[in-house]
């Protein structure tokens, strides 16, 4: 997320890149404080949801 250009983030408001860079950052450096259930929430829930919004990006060049 942080490799992608401000642009390109304000041109797509529907994602929330705030929440994905925090949840990122949480899982990453909170090594025993993380939720595991929110975690698994997380990957069943919205991440098929943000890899089809990628998928249709990608295909609209």
């Amino acid at each position: 997320m942080k490799r992608l250009s401000g642009g390109f983030k304000l041109a797509h408001p529907e994602v929330e890149w705030r929440k994905i860079a925090g949840f990122r950052d949480v899982v990453v450096h909170d090594y025993f404080g993380v939720d595991l259930e929110l975690v698994w929430d997380v990957v069943r829930n919205k991440v098929p949801q943000l890899y089809a919004w990628v998928e249709r990006v990608l295909q609209q060049g």
